[in-house]
Parts: C-alpha cells; sequence; structure tokens
C-alpha cells in the first residue's frame, strides 16, 4: 500500500480519521496503531486454531507479514508512528492470539510454543512472549504482558492497559481487575 498516489493517502487519512472518531482521539499515531492491531488479530485470530491443529506457524508469520507490511510502511508514513512500534504491536497480537487458540483448545503447552515459534528471531515480528505473576482479588494469575505499548492511555480518559510494558507491576492487578468489570 504505497502512499504516494493522492487517493490512496486520502483513503488512509479517512481510515485514520475514523477510528479517532470512534476513540475520541485526534493522534493519527495512536490511530495508526489501533488499525494495525486490529487487522493483526484479525489474520490471527482467524489462523490460530487451524495453527494448532494443522500445525504450520511458518505458514501464519508469512500470512501476517505479507497482508500487515504494506498497511504498516503506509501507517508509519502517514502518521510517523515508528514501524517497530507497528511491528511489535502486531507480534503482540499474533502472540496472544496463539495462547488464547491454545487455552480455549484445553492445550495451553501448544499455544505458548507455538507463540514462541512465531516470535522467533528473525523477522519484523521476531520478540519475546512475556508472562507476569499477578495477584488479582487475592489469586495469583499468570498474565501475559506486551513487548511494545498500544498507546491506549493517550487516548482521552483512557488508563494504561493491565499489559502495557510502561505499568509499574504493582498496579497490574488492580487495572486488570477493572478491565474485567469493565467488560462485565
Amino acid at each position: 500500500m504505497a502512499v504516494s498516489s493522492p487517493g490512496t493517502r486520502e483513503a488512509l487519512l479517512l481510515a485514520l480519521n475514523e477510528i479517532g472518531a470512534e476513540l475520541g482521539c485526534e493522534r493519527l499515531d495512536v490511530c495508526g496503531q489501533r488499525l494495525v492491531e486490529l487487522r493483526a488479530w484479525d489474520l490471527a485470530a482467524d489462523g490460530a486454531p487451524r495453527v494448532l491443529r494443522d500445525g504450520g506457524v511458518e505458514r501464519l508469520i508469512d500470512r501476517v507479514v505479507d497482508e500487515l507490511a504494506p498497511l504498516i510502511e503506509a501507517v508509519n508514513e502517514v502518521s510517523g508512528r515508528p514501524r517497530s512500534g507497528l511491528w511489535r504491536g502486531a507480534s503482540d497480537r499474533l502472540a496472544q492470539a496463539l495462547v488464547l487458540a491454545g487455552a480455549e483448545a484445553g492445550e495451553p503447552g501448544a499455544g505458548v510454543a507455538a507463540a514462541r515459534r512465531a516470535l522467533r528471531p528473525p523477522g519484523p515480528l521476531a520478540g519475546r512472549l512475556r508472562f507476569a505473576d499477578v495477584a488479582v482479588g487475592g489469586k495469583e494469575e499468570r498474565v501475559q504482558l506486551r513487548n511494545g505499548c498500544c498507546l491506549w492511555h493517550r487516548i482521552p480518559g483512557e488508563p494504561k492497559c493491565s499489559t502495557c510494558p510502561l505499568l509499574p507491576p504493582g498496579e497490574r492487578g488492580e487495572r486488570l481487575l477493572a478491565e474485567r468489570e469493565e467488560a462485565g
């Protein structure tokens, strides 16, 4: 998705502004991060159960990279959000989808193993699969941590996510409880 053509640039700006209106945020970097992460989640969540059932993490990685590379280039050009931050968000969503698919299939170890393979260097999705044991409502829970910030807290009135790498560890459990209450 080259942004060199005026029509493509206008279409991307329109999409980012629509996301911004929905979020109540005019920052193109925040909207661009959201757009990339939503697309990464769609691709990963669609492919993760099949990867766990049939194998082929590499095919899923190739699909995610092939589909996101032009979008990330365009969002970087229009918003100024660094490519590295956009790729970190994409890799976080890919890992999250694989871990969740494993848990839902009753094979959490398989989901974690697939996520580790997906984040293995080299490539733009390379990262670490990180977990933390968090006290939540008097119980310890294992929580997957993000490698990069999604910028959600830059939306007026929004806090950092419970999985944010910028959130002090002592606040993680309280934030997780608040997210669960908000979700209903």
